[in-house]
């Protein structure tokens, strides 16, 4: 059976780390903290890779693309945006 994880373990992990993401660099971490074949949802998305997770978040506002380096929108929150 397939995992499902809510994106908001993804921001979490990221959150905890301190550490700076690209795109690539998230989803090889996420792949190797959750398992290749994980698929994420969130509030209002369901059945999504981590890169499409990724995108999902980028263009609601929970990430931040400042020089191809993503940070947290700490302003944006679950059910907002």
């Amino acid at each position: 059976m397939q995992k499902k994880i809510h994106g908001s373990e993804v921001i979490q992990m990221m959150v905890q780390s301190r550490q700076k993401y690209t795109k690539e660099r998230l989803i090889s971490v996420v792949n190797e903290k959750f398992g290749s074949d994980t698929l994420f949802y969130t509030c209002s998305a369901d059945n999504l890779s981590v890169a499409d997770l990724a995108d999902f978040l980028l263009a609601n506002g929970k990430f931040l693309d400042k020089e191809e380096v993503f940070t947290i929108n700490c302003e944006q929150s679950c059910g907002e945006g």
